[in-house]
């Protein structure tokens, strides 16, 4: 969130001099921002899976030499 701020604080001050560097500036800005979003929360889905399968892998193996 902060990162967002200070991108649109670094957009509305470059707004004052130039609308092309301003529109180069947020459209950056937004890049980036949405990239660590996105990334973060596919890491975040990846670990939770992760997880899952390690503990079902290790419940399964003490049920099948549990049989026998």
């Amino acid at each position: 969130m902060r990162l967002a701020t200070i991108g649109n604080l670094k957009v509305a001050t470059a707004a004052k001099r130039s609308y092309g560097e301003a529109m180069q500036l947020g459209y950056r800005t937004g890049t980036i921002t949405g990239m660590l979003t996105d990334g973060l929360g596919l890491l975040g889905g990846t670990l939770i899976f992760l997880l899952f399968v390690i503990s079902l892998t290790k419940h399964y193996w003490v049920l099948v030499l549990a049989e026998h």
